[in-house]
């Protein structure tokens, strides 16, 4: 079905997540779990997400972002790949888990926290020794809800925001600039 559901317009963000698809980068503090960038992503391209294992129980891969006191909202996709124990998701560096609900081995699912603190410390925790989940594009973003996902490398990246006009006589759209989904 090729029927168009919607025009999707997002304001201006920065994801502040570095590396954000690359857990295997010196960036993601790791402790008892491993890391591998061998995962196929969101995307569908191969080796462009990651695998996290977990080495011991409790195990948790977190960045940390030096920043005032904001708003912010943590986000990130996860797929089991192996075990039945909890994973569970921080933005306040373990102060606080949430454990994720209706995690996939065969399909993403995206979860995210909103808090307003400073210094967010974001990840993940592996509750179960030897249990593995894939991760793909972890956001942290200023602001009371997530958006859609910005890939990242070595610094952080803004999206520009979307702009759109519409006729207002055929409500066609007669000129757009940006990242759309219709």
């Amino acid at each position: 079905n090729n029927k168009s559901l919607g025009l999707l317009i997002e304001e201006a963000r920065t994801n502040e997540a570095l590396w954000n698809r690359d857990f295997t980068n010196a960036a993601w503090v790791k402790s008892n779990v491993t890391a591998a960038k061998d995962a196929t992503g969101l995307d569908e391209v191969a080796n462009s997400a990651s695998t996290l294992t977990a080495t011991a129980a409790n195990g948790t891969v977190l960045q940390t972002v030096t920043k005032a006191s904001a708003a912010n909202t943590y986000s990130i996709y996860i797929k089991r790949v192996t075990g039945s124990g909890d994973i569970d998701i921080t933005d306040n560096n373990g102060t606080n888990w949430t454990t994720v609900a209706g995690l996939s081995s065969s399909a993403w699912t995206r979860y995210d926290l909103t808090r307003t603190q400073a210094n967010p410390i974001f990840g993940v925790r592996i509750v179960t020794d030897t249990d593995a989940v894939e991760v793909d594009y972890a956001g942290l973003e200023a602001g009371s809800f997530r958006t859609s996902a910005i890939a990242t490398t070595t610094a952080t990246f803004t999206r520009a925001a979307d702009v759109a006009t519409i006729d207002d006589v055929s409500n066609e759209v007669i000129s757009a600039v940006g990242t759309f989904t219709i």
